[in-house]
């Protein structure tokens, strides 16, 4: 909990299932937050 960046990065990859591509690729428009949706729209190849 020192660092909120890492500790969120890790809840995303925990309890969304998502993999470290997918989430260091995801810019501000991915997020709805009046949703509360997270939008994964850029597959990873390979």
């Amino acid at each position: 909990m020192d660092k909120p960046l890492s500790f969120y990065a890790f809840e995303m990859l925990y309890w969304c299932g998502i993999r470290e591509g997918e989430l260091l690729a995801l810019t501000p428009a991915d997020f709805d937050f009046e949703k509360g949706t997270v939008s994964i729209n850029n597959p990873i190849n390979g």
